[in-house]
């Protein structure tokens, strides 16, 4: 499974704010540029000042422990410490002092102001992502801690921030700690024999200021802090500090083996498509290679887990030891109901070092749906790794639960509670054993919430406790009035309803399905595979429940199956429920999966007409239809095509109209019509929050104005033109996009020229041409050619 993960803090963006970087070299979001620290083409990149658009900083081979920021205005700042080795993610980003950051930060805060952020995180950079196996954690402590008073921090620990400052034959030492230490004790040592002492104390009340006095103005030293016999730190001053060069550039993978990562990749990344294309590209280059059918085999687990088996066996038939491909083949054999073969191949797998914990954990699962107890404890009693794991410590509990072992039981559970309190399964075991302290906060971890409740059910129901799951939704969820979920959700009755009926309740399972049926489709996307027998269950009990194939429809296309899915959103809305839901669903599988817009503009109809007041139908059909003027060869096909989607949207501008994307369509489509004065309007009525670095309102903004004004110079009233031009050049704020730097206007200052030329204001023309004319290049072609008349009409006054 991928995983991403960052820890974010704000922090005020003032004009004293820096960065605190101990690094050499940085770059940006991707990974793809870099530069160095802190000094880059002549800037101080550490200083927020010296930023006008929003930018992110990532650091590159850091080998410190912390980093932070600091307000030197303020005099105060933020300390991230942890192990740069678990922890290496190291950002900043910073809206920048510019309009652009200042327009997006009215959307982002409420009255106290503009902020940058400090970020940590277990990968370098957030383009990428991490991979966890099977049973695999990844676990780390950092320290977060405010300081002040100390003028910034040249060097962090867990324990104290100092900031060193050197001069001459002086070493001054502000610090501030993170607890109370006195007498503390600075030394400064010179090849390991000190040669200046300072005593002090340290405290988290107020900072500490020592001076330490050096025989000699030599650069390097190496500075300890201490407090009897404790070493709170010890750092060189300065810092030495690697100096990193910008990695070469990657080639494309070649090599199966190559080819093979770049699959797990793109799986990482959820494209599944790309990720299948490689690992089949790595089986060109060998077709013995194990690694590309393992991941094969993890590809289709959820989407044809049959497929699965013969892709984990392929593999398996190369290298019958190759651990992943044989716990893959033991999930899939599990997903078809294959018990015998599933808890053989799991354990065959857990003989893999690296899957010896999952291997176990699974075999143990399949002991479980058995009932075999005394072979589940047999199993995750012995001795090995799989002692510490959690999800091993659970399901032994559980057998030892039902082997009347509670205390036992209870010990496993109460461990796993001390690594996790909020792990909902140890709760509930304790739960089951009646333990009073553990079911409130279970509840209050649960209660009401559909998504939590039904983790913790279908892993009991995974687990062949069929009772035990369907107590937990009776209890947390069915049993409660008007659940903390913003409306009740249908997925938790249609588990009950399977669950009741298994169990040999099927008055309690109809009432269970006709609750379900009764609550709003609006928002419901299930996502567990075990979902998929629930649902199936529902429609062979109930043929004609249309909600059931429409969140069937869903699940099984959302995992891969698109021809199921597809069938299935077209029996919803034959059998009318939901009709705009699913008909979008159907006409956004056309358009994205298959390329085909006509497709998708019949599908995405029908939805419209269901409900001609959805706003994101409107725009996705309207988007459709743009894209079909955008292949006609008549022009007045054209016209006709981007008119209906003008119509389509405006008849749901009423619930659209604070949405970015669906303005800037509307305002497209008056544009397209040659109706500038309607887009104008449009764009002054509205006040939308647009997506981060979104222009397109603004862009439609300026160019119905310079339209506008064109029209009105063209007709000889130059001062209604110099007013529209003059609007082209504003950034309203309704419309939440600022000004960037660098941004190239020559193509509306050329037209202002002319509109100030054709009043008499010569001078006011000529400098409105002079600005368009030196302008740098932009590679527009637009305003290359403005620019261009703008020196030709500069060359002209002067004749």
């Amino acid at each position: 499974r991928p995983y991403y993960f960052w820890n974010c803090t704000a922090v005020p963006n003032t004009p004293g704010f820096r960065f605190i970087y101990p690094m050499t070299l940085g770059t940006d979001h991707g990974g793809t540029q870099f530069y160095s620290w802190p000094i880059h083409q002549g800037k101080d990149v550490s200083r927020g000042v010296n930023y006008q658009d929003a930018a992110s900083i990532f650091a590159y081979g850091c080998d410190q422990d912390f980093f932070g920021s600091y307000n030197d205005d303020l005099d105060r700042g933020v300390v991230a410490f942890a192990n740069h080795h678990q922890l290496p993610g190291k950002k900043a980003w910073t809206w920048g002092h510019g309009s652009y950051g200042t327009m997006h930060q009215m959307d982002l805060t409420d009255q106290d102001g503009p902020y940058n952020e400090v970020q940590t995180g277990p990968l370098l950079t957030q383009a990428d992502v991490g991979r966890l196996d099977a049973s695999e954690a990844v676990c780390w402590q950092e320290w977060w801690y405010p300081v002040r008073g100390i003028g910034g921090f040249t060097y962090a620990n867990r324990e104290v921030a100092v900031n060193v400052v050197r001069k001459d034959r002086q070493v001054r030492l502000r610090m501030i700690g993170t607890g109370t230490w006195e007498p503390v004790h600075a030394r400064v040592l010179r090849a390991g024999r000190p040669v200046a002492f300072a005593r002090g104390k340290l405290s988290p009340r107020a900072p500490t200021e020592l001076t330490l006095d050096l025989p000699d103005a030599q650069a390097q030293a190496l500075v300890e802090i201490s407090a009897g016999a404790e070493l709170l730190a010890r750092f060189s001053v300065p810092l030495q500090l690697p100096a990193r060069q910008p990695p070469a550039k990657r080639d494309a993978p070649q090599s199966a083996a190559d080819l093979v990562q770049a699959g797990w990749q793109d799986y990482l990344f959820a494209r599944l498509a790309e990720a299948e294309a490689q690992f089949r590209k790595a089986l060109e280059k060998d077709s013995h290679a194990a690694a590309a059918r393992a991941g094969l085999a993890y590809l289709n687990l959820d989407r044809d887990p049959a497929q699965a088996v013969s892709e984990a066996k392929a593999a398996l038939a190369v290298d019958p030891d190759h651990g992943l491909a044989r716990f893959a083949l033991a999930v899939a054999e599990l997903r078809l109901g294959q018990e015998g073969g599933a808890l053989e191949d799991a354990w065959k797998a857990s003989l893999d070092p690296a899957l010896a914990v999952p291997g176990r954990a699974l075999a143990a699962k399949v002991l479980l749906r058995q009932g075999r107890w005394e072979a589940v404890n047999g199993a995750l009693s012995a001795p090995g790794p799989w002692q510490t794991d959690s999800t091993c410590r659970n399901r032994l509990a559980l057998a030892l639960v039902k082997l009347g072992r509670h205390q036992a039981a209870a010990h496993l559970a109460q461990a796993n509670l001390r690594e996790d309190p909020l792990d909902a399964f140890a709760l509930s075991l304790m739960w089951l054993m009646r333990s009073s302290a553990e079911t409130a906060r279970l509840e209050s971890l649960l209660r009401g919430h559909a998504q939590a409740v039904l983790d913790l059910a279908a892993e009991y129901s995974n687990l062949g406790q069929e009772a035990a799951a369907l107590r937990v939704l009776e209890e947390f969820y069915l049993s409660i009035k008007g659940p903390t979920d913003r409306a009740a959700h249908p997925i938790p009755y249609y588990w009950a309803a399977y669950l009741a009926d298994r169990l040999g309740r099927p008055d309690t399972a109809k009432a269970f399905a006709r609750s379900a049926r009764g609550l709003s489709a609006t928002g419901v996307f299930p996502h567990r595979f075990e979902t998929i027998a629930v649902l199936k269950a529902a429609l062979r009990a109930n043929p004609d429940d249309g909600h059931a194939a429409l969140y069937l429809g869903h699940l099984v296309f959302a995992l891969g199956r698109h021809f199921e899915g597809r069938a299935l959103w077209q029996r919803a809305a034959e059998l009318g429920v939901e009709r705009a839901i699913a008909y979008r669903a159907a006409g956004m599988a056309c358009r994205q999966l298959d390329g085909d817009a006509r497709a998708a503009a019949y599908w995405l109809r029908k939805a419209n007409q269901a409900d001609p007041c959805d706003p994101i139908v409107a725009r996705d059909l309207a988007r459709t239809l743009f894209s079909l003027a955008d292949q006609e060869q008549s022009s007045e096909k054209r016209q006709e095509l981007v008119a209906q989607a003008r119509e389509i949207l405006r008849g749901a501008f009423a619930a659209g109209q604070g949405r970015s994307d669906f303005v800037a369509l509307l305002a497209r489509a008056h544009s397209r019509l040659g109706d500038y004065a309607e887009t104008a309007r449009l764009l002054d009525s509205v006040r939308i929050t647009i997506w981060e670095g979104a222009r397109e309102a603004h862009d439609l903004f300026e160019e119905a104005h310079l339209a506008l004004g064109q029209a009105h110079l063209g007709a000889g009233r130059a001062r209604q033109a110099l007013a529209e031009f003059n609007r082209a050049l504003e950034y309203p704020a309704n419309l939440a996009t600022g000004k960037l730097e660098g941004t190239r206007e020559a193509h509306i200052h050329y037209w202002r020229g002319q509109a100030l030329a054709a009043l008499g204001q010569g001078s006011a023309a000529r400098e409105a041409w002079r600005k368009a004319a030196e302008e740098p290049a932009s590679g527009d072609p637009k305003k290359e050619e403005a620019q261009r008349k703008a020196r030709e009409a500069l060359e002209a006054v002067k004749q």
